[in-house]
């Protein structure tokens, strides 16, 4: 069955130089509708053997098209979620900066736009649920 099995996918916590980070609205009808989720995704069976940062950069260049960033190679946190097809999902954080302030992104068909955000401990659940939320909150504690 299926559901016996997590999915895994691989999220940026990108980071501007004035400590904003990237946040992706929801789509309507999808797990995080009003939230934001993060730029990512799941990790293709034929990727097995790729290294997790240069998966988490292609999913970047399918969300976010030619933004520049530099991805840790080390994982930051971890959060779960079921999502609406009825999978759990795990998700692995990676630190990633973008060095310069910018503020216009292109965003794939996934989301509905973006916003770059000052998250702290005060804020986090009004901007994120489920395993986005576990996730940023120990972003933030580290």
């Amino acid at each position: 069955m299926a559901n016996e099995f997590y999915q895994v996918s691989l999220k940026a916590i990108i980071r501007r130089s004035d400590g904003k980070i990237l946040c992706l609205n929801g789509k309507k009808g999808a797990s995080f509708e009003g939230y934001y989720d993060l730029p990512g995704g799941r990790i293709g069976k034929d990727e097995f053997k790729t290294p997790l940062n240069e998966i988490l950069q292609r999913e970047l260049k399918e969300e976010l098209g030619d933004l520049s960033v530099s991805i840790s190679s080390a994982p930051c946190a971890l959060g779960r979620h079921w999502s609406l097809d009825g999978f759990p999902v795990l998700y692995v954080f990676f630190r990633a900066e973008c060095g310069t302030l910018v503020d216009d992104v292109s965003v794939s068909h996934e989301h509905e736009g973006f916003s770059w955000l000052d998250i702290t401990k005060e804020n986090v659940e009004t901007y994120f649920v489920s395993g986005i939320l576990e996730g940023m909150k120990q972003y933030i504690q580290k």
